[in-house]
């Protein structure tokens, strides 16, 4: 099992609410990292759908899970609740939670989990730059036109 964790919203630790922090203090930080992929501002919380196929990049960091299995698992589970992961039918979570590539800021390439929006997409376009920073009604939204994405190579 993959010992890390892809964040790029509300599971930050900065980002996080009052009701998951004390899971959060149990990771360590890796780095910031980026993925292929798309971010949605989905109101309270971003939403990102990966995937090669796409040019965009879900920009976040990477935090070292616990080394027990136990508490690796455990720590797992209450992320799931928090983002409402279904285990035992996937499509019918708000998220799930899957393994894959992301690149770390000094070129490490490294397969963590991350959680992946299921629902339905916004009819909003994605977040312009993939980075999350709070939300929606925290922050102003910027012009597709300043748009500074980095791509992930292979």
């Amino acid at each position: 099992m993959t010992p890390f964790l892809f964040a790029y919203g509300t599971l930050q630790p900065a980002q996080a609410p009052q009701q998951i922090r004390d899971v959060l203090k149990k990771i360590r930080p890796v780095g910031k990292a980026v993925a292929h992929g798309i971010l949605y501002d989905l109101g309270e919380y971003p939403g990102a759908v990966f995937g090669d196929q796409f040019s965009d990049s879900v920009k976040g960091q990477v935090f070292r899970l616990p080394h027990g299995a136990a508490e690796r698992d455990t720590l797992l589970h209450s992320l799931d609740e928090y983002e409402g992961v279904n285990l035992q039918d996937p499509a019918s979570g708000l998220f799930i939670r899957r393994q894959l590539p992301v690149l770390l800021r000094n070129g490490r390439k490294i397969t963590c989990w991350a959680y992946e929006y299921a629902g339905e997409r916004p009819k909003e376009p994605p977040i312009f730059d993939g980075l999350y920073v709070g939300p929606r009604k925290n922050r102003r939204t910027s012009s597709r036109r300043f748009r500074s994405n980095p791509k992930v190579t292979q």
